[in-house]
């Protein structure tokens, strides 16, 4: 049987003759004792209190039954399938699943953190450290860092970074700043050898571009100040070639510097 709001989903998708063809199962309830569920040819309809119904059917129904279904850190889709940009998507609790025929189905949860991993200089530069772009599905974007100087030197520097998305938009972040080495601390004082920094602010773009932002892949460059332009450019087109490497042919068509209040 088919009946209250699955039912009513069902009759709204066009009942036998519509997207999910005929019903497989009566409803059933989901392990976790939140949901119910009926099978149909060619999808499911979920409900549950606190989401309404909805249907998910194809490659994005095929990842999240291989995810585990709703016991998968999605949790339960928050609408039916919708278009979006070159493709399709169903979002859930967590996360989103977008498909297009270039790249399939794949899950995108709603926080992405991307690490430039350790900063280190092949000559005798005694400068090194790390930075963290972490970019939300609402837009709220955090960049922090930091850059340790372990040696005799002082150095100025600014940290060039990109974000580089498959269709070729980059969203652009740096930070100039100071480490000092042992000659700043002579004779008597004490150089201030670390340099941390954190900065947040709310970007529509990453908001209204999430699945594109989502898949992005990040470079860094740490360089002298006044060398900061030609280090942007150095990181772009290193982004280029990683998304070359996975098969996706991206020419830049916008770079977007992020915005920090």
């Amino acid at each position: 049987a088919v009946y209250g709001a699955i039912g009513a989903k069902f009759v709204q998708l066009g009942r036998e003759g519509g997207l999910l063809g005929y019903p497989l199962t009566d409803e059933l309830g989901t392990p976790d004792g939140v949901g119910r569920f009926n099978r149909f040819q060619r999808g499911m309809i979920y409900w549950t209190p606190a989401t309404d119904a909805h249907e998910v059917h194809g490659a994005i129904l095929a990842l999240w039954e291989s995810m585990g279904w709703e016991t998968s850190w999605l949790g339960y889709p928050v609408s039916d399938e919708l278009p979006s940009n070159d493709g399709r998507a169903s979002n859930f609790q967590h996360g989103i699943i977008f498909w297009n025929a270039t790249r399939g189905a794949i899950a995108l949860t709603d926080v992405i953190t991307l690490d430039s991993g350790p900063i280190t200089f092949s000559d005798s530069t005694a400068l090194g450290g790390w930075c963290r772009l972490v970019i939300n599905r609402n837009g709220d974007v955090t960049f922090s860092g930091h850059m340790h100087d372990s040696g005799f030197d002082t150095y100025e520097f600014a940290v060039a970074a990109v974000a580089l998305t498959p269709s070729g938009i980059g969203y652009t972040v740096s930070y100039s700043g100071r480490a000092e080495g042992t000659s700043a601390g002579l004779p008597f004082g004490t150089p201030r050898r670390d340099d941390d920094w954190t900065e947040s602010g709310n970007n529509p773009p990453i908001r209204d571009n999430w699945i594109e932002a989502a898949q992005s892949v990040f470079k860094v460059r740490v360089v002298s100040q006044d060398k900061l332009a030609g280090g942007l450019s150095d990181v772009v087109q290193d982004a280029l070639k990683d998304l070359a490497k996975q098969g996706i042919e991206a020419g830049v068509k916008a770079l977007i510097a992020l915005v920090f209040a």
